[in-house]
């Protein structure tokens, strides 16, 4: 069973945020979503974090980088440049079909790059398997910020 987690989503894609909301409240899940639907949200909301030590932060992060029209890819680097931001995983969770967005996100440290699949029933399972990896199985660190 995943334990509590915070995560944060970066998708401007109505279904998208659906079909993970959706799978989260049928799993009865401890895992609150925050999202972020544009790049000027999430960099408020990133750097918001981590002035504030007693807001919690997230776990883990899901990045569309077609959000605001491209600019996924800026605040993927943003994020993996930032001292504090870049301890958390970041897992780019995609439409795009370029194989060089996957080349690009690899070099900026995202630490995976999925693209997103059609049907819904794949799109839940994809979801399952990320967090029971991220949350499960693998043993991430306390962030203890400055």
């Amino acid at each position: 069973m995943v334990k509590y987690a915070e995560i944060l989503l970066i998708d401007d894609n109505p279904k998208d945020i659906m079909f993970i909301r959706n799978y989260l409240i049928h799993q009865n899940s401890h895992i609150n979503l925050k999202v972020t639907q544009n790049y000027v949200d999430a960099i408020e909301y990133l750097f918001s974090i981590t002035s504030d030590s007693n807001q919690l932060k997230p776990q883990l992060i899901l990045l569309e980088i077609t959000v605001s029209n491209g600019k996924g890819k800026q605040l993927l680097t943003t994020i993996k440049d930032h001292e504090e931001l870049k301890k958390i995983p970041l897992l780019v969770l995609t439409n795009s079909q370029d194989s060089k967005d996957a080349q690009e996100c690899y070099k900026q440290y995202a630490n995976a790059y999925i693209q997103k699949p059609e049907s819904k029933e794949r799109y839940h399972a994809l979801i399952k398997n990320i967090l029971k990896f991220w949350m499960e199985i693998v043993s991430l660190p306390k962030y203890t910020w400055s």
